[in-house]
């Protein structure tokens, strides 16, 4: 825990108020059409079976980070915060496709 005497009055402020230095989650930039249309795509294939997923592209995905991407930014936020997407650092997939038949 942090002492007084060491933190400038302005940041013993912040923190008195429950805020944090915390490093900004890495999560990818969904809207929420993206997080609906997923949804219904799950619930409209929860009954395949192992021979219909045969003939689905599978993906290997690479994840970037957008602006700096050493991993060291940080936020300013309350513990309840974590998922408010104002403390969240943006990324994005590239995609490479596998077929089953490659698979085996």
């Amino acid at each position: 825990m942090l002492r007084h005497q060491q933190v400038p009055p302005c940041e013993r402020n912040i923190i008195d108020m429950g805020f944090r230095s915390r490093r900004s989650t890495c999560v990818p930039l969904l809207t929420a059409l993206h997080k609906t249309l997923h949804l219904a795509w799950a619930r409209q294939h929860r009954h395949w079976t192992v021979d219909d997923w045969k003939h689905v592209a599978w993906s290997d995905e690479s994840r970037f980070q957008l602006n700096q991407g050493d991993g060291r930014e940080r936020a300013w936020r309350q513990p309840h915060e974590s998922i408010d997407p104002i403390c969240q650092q943006g990324t994005f997939l590239l995609v490479e496709s596998l077929r089953w038949y490659e698979l085996e």
